[in-house]
């Protein structure tokens, strides 16, 4: 059997039989320390003062006809009583500590949960016997107490209404009373979040504008008496106002303070702040190195020397005025440290493989000498400590900067790191041509010169008038049947992990002239000549000629060269060559005709990137050079129809189509753009293939100057002052 509910007093406890005999009779004796306890004779028994203490059991009997009876005894428990609940105080108020007082308990050690309610809502569960009220103001105040033991009972007190707290301030008034000085409230015991406002007073009235916390004593305060008051306000408190006790401002002393303005490095100036009162004070200073004075260190400034290095730097100031007494006022003392070099680092020119990083001129201090270390992906390179770095293709797509090392006696290193240029694929360059004789058969080897970089692969492709021949793909070529009367070249491919494709052509050559021909060299423009030229003529004796003009024989146009008049400009010349042995004609040939031309001068620019300069006026012509786009050329002459022109262009004479060249050398612009690639290559001539001026990249910003008249490039100055040509295609707006 058990027995059911607190042992506490006032509480009922119930006996529980568990099973009893199916019409058994059962009697119930409760005890009190094994005392039977008078009337005490139901299941329930309701625990008085007389059992706080004392163990309480309760014995079942059972009895039914014919069986033996049957007796059971409960667990003792110990009765308990809680005790008499009393608080500290009727009147709770904000911020002051409230005390519930447990008296009488037994047993005497008892321990209670205790938890302080406003208005029925706990606010502290599992409290000490005393709480300091926070919050709730206005509500009721209630006390709930409940024994340590499963099941037992709380009871409940009632505190009071809670009102607003008292705020009991203390404040106070630091500081020297005299001119000059600082003084400052300082409050203290008050509650979290209090707010405060301030009024200084001289001689009890407002001081119009001190309404702060601190106050600078003035020269009208002298011989006045100056006091603060302090009004304290915080929420669920009344509000408090204190006054400090007032205090004269002493008006015979010299009042001084004296600080170091500037940094304590070697070489940067330092100077003497003071602040005085009165003003019309005079004042000496001496500088002192440790505590000891500096000879000949007595201005209000002082430049720090090698020797106070590490070294703790004061100024000493002395203060006098009439009818005041003489104020001696010390600084703090500072450390002197080494100077600081301010250096830059910043790298020029282009970051492509091949290409020569170099360190960009930049001011530094007098007398600092540099020192370098190039770096790739923020790496030391191995021996790159030079001004110049030039590029590797272990560089390619790598980051490459410039650490600057700044050094000068008393002075800190300086470090400066340039920022990262990306390493962009190189420049390849060659000049290929071919040699070898002009016969059927004859073997023509390809001659690469200047190659770089040297371990770029190579490969050749042969050309017939420029246009690829099946299978020649070797450094050499035999000469074909269908070469003959062709101009034969050969183009060379580099290729390079780390550079740009390179392509190039060589100057085409005549391949093969197997038969006996008759061509006209010369211009035919007025007054140049015209010169028979015979190809492959193994003939004997002499050779006659006759000049033609639309067909008909020129009159005494006889000789191996003819000058153009101006009465043929305009039709087709020819000239006929026989061979004659004996008197009798054994060959004869005629030129292919040439289109008179008229002779112009004057300068042209070449419009756009590329065209050939050829050899004759006609599209299939052997090609003697390629011209880049801006480059001047010199006019020699045209055809009648103007469709071409003869230029002087560097070395070079040849044609070239006249809606490839302007009359416009450059046009002007204007404006900003941005740079639109990675990274742009300015080079000093209009030509992409001119020397690298320097790189600029993405985002970057530069102002348009001139623009080349096909419009492929346009000359920019970079923010840094660099002037050079891009190709237009690499700006945006």
């Amino acid at each position: 059997m058990t027995v059911e509910g607190a042992p506490v007093v006032g509480e009922n406890l119930r006996a529980v039989v568990a099973q009893a005999p199916e019409g058994a009779d059962v009697s119930y004796r409760w005890s009190r320390d094994g005392a039977t306890i008078d009337a005490a004779d139901g299941p329930v028994y309701a625990l008085v003062m007389a059992d706080a203490g004392h163990a309480i059991d309760v014995e079942v009997v059972a009895q039914a006809f014919g069986r033996t009876d049957t007796t059971a005894r409960s667990t003792p428990v110990i009765a308990v009583y809680p005790g008499e609940l009393s608080v500290s105080t009727a009147a709770p108020r904000i911020g002051e500590a409230v005390t519930v007082s447990i008296t009488g308990a037994v047993p005497s050690d008892l321990r209670h949960e205790i938890s302080w309610l406003v208005d029925g809502r706990p606010q502290v569960y599992g409290g000490s016997a005393t709480w300091r009220v926070n919050r709730g103001l206005g509500g009721v105040l209630a006390v709930r107490v409940r024994p340590s033991i499963p099941g037992a009972p709380a009871t409940d007190l009632v505190v009071g209404t809670l009102g607003p707290g008292t705020m009991t301030p203390s404040l106070a008034m630091d500081g020297h009373m005299y001119v000059g000085q600082r003084l400052e409230a300082r409050s203290s015991d008050i509650p979290s979040g209090a707010s405060i406002t301030h009024q200084w007073l001289r001689d009890g009235d407002a001081i119009v504008g001190a309404t702060g916390r601190l106050y600078t004593v003035t020269e009208e305060d002298t011989g006045r008496a100056i006091s603060v008051s302090a009004t304290f306000r915080a929420w669920e408190y009344e509000s408090a106002t204190v006054t400090t006790p007032a205090r004269l401002v002493d008006p015979s002393v010299i009042s001084a303070d004296v600080r170091i303005a500037g940094h304590p490095r070697y070489q940067s100036s330092l100077e003497a702040a003071v602040d005085v009162y009165p003003r019309t004070s005079t004042a000496t200073y001496q500088w002192l190195r440790d505590g000891q004075p500096i000879a000949g260190a007595t201005s209000d400034s002082y430049v720090p020397e090698l020797a106070d290095i590490g070294h703790g730097v004061a100024v000493r100031a002395t203060f006098d005025a009439p009818g005041a007494a003489t104020s001696r006022v010390t600084s703090d003392s500072l450390t002197v440290r080494r100077g600081v070099i301010v250096g830059r680092s910043q790298v020029e020119n282009g970051a492509f493989v091949g290409g020569t990083l170099r360190q960009q001129s930049l001011s530094r201090p007098a007398g600092a000498s540099r020192t370098y270390q190039w770096l790739r992906d923020g790496q030391p390179i191995p021996g790159a400590t030079l001004e110049t770095y030039e590029l590797t293709v272990a560089d390619f797509r790598t980051g490459v900067s410039l650490r600057t090392t700044y050094t000068l006696e008393g002075y800190d290193d300086a470090v400066a790191t340039s920022p990262t240029v990306k390493v962009e694929p190189g420049e390849m360059s060659a000049m290929i041509d071919h040699t070898g004789d002009d016969y059927i058969g004859a073997i023509q080897s390809a001659r690469v010169t200047n190659q770089r970089p040297a371990d770029a692969a190579r490969t050749y492709q042969w050309l017939r008038d420029g246009v690829p021949i099946a299978g020649a793909s070797s450094s050499t070529y035999a000469l074909r049947t269908a070469d003959v009367g062709k101009y034969v070249s050969v183009q060379l491919a580099l290729t390079h992990p780390a550079y740009r494709p390179f392509a190039d052509v060589s100057i085409g050559h005549k391949g093969v002239d197997a038969r006996p021909y008759v061509t006209v060299a010369g211009t035919a423009a007025p007054g140049r000549p015209l010169r028979v030229r015979t190809h492959d003529w193994r003939t004997v004796g002499s050779l006659r000629f006759q000049w033609f003009a639309d067909g008909k024989p020129i009159a005494g146009a006889t000789r191996s060269s003819y000058t153009i008049p101006s009465g043929v400009v305009g039709r087709s010349v020819t000239v006929r060559v026989s061979a004659v042995v004996d008197g009798a004609v054994t060959l004869t040939k005629t030129s292919p005709a040439v289109a008179t031309t008229k002779a112009v001068s004057g300068t042209r620019w070449v419009r756009r990137e590329g065209p050939a300069l050829r050899t004759r006026p006609v599209s299939g012509a052997g090609r003697l050079t390629v011209l880049d786009s801006g480059t001047s050329v010199t006019l020699r002459a045209k055809t009648v129809d103007g469709s071409w022109v003869e230029v002087r262009a560097g070395t070079w004479v040849g044609w070239v189509q006249a809606s490839d060249l302007t009359a416009t050398a450059l046009e002007n612009a204007s404006g900003t753009r941005h740079v639109a690639s990675a990274t742009a290559r300015v080079t000093t001539g209009v030509s992409p293939s001119s020397s690298l001026a320097t790189t600029a990249r993405e985002g970057a910003t530069v102002s348009r100057l001139a623009v080349t008249a096909s419009g492929t490039r346009t000359k920019v100055r970079l923010g840094n002052g660099v002037v050079g040509w891009v190709t237009t295609s690499q700006l945006r707006r």
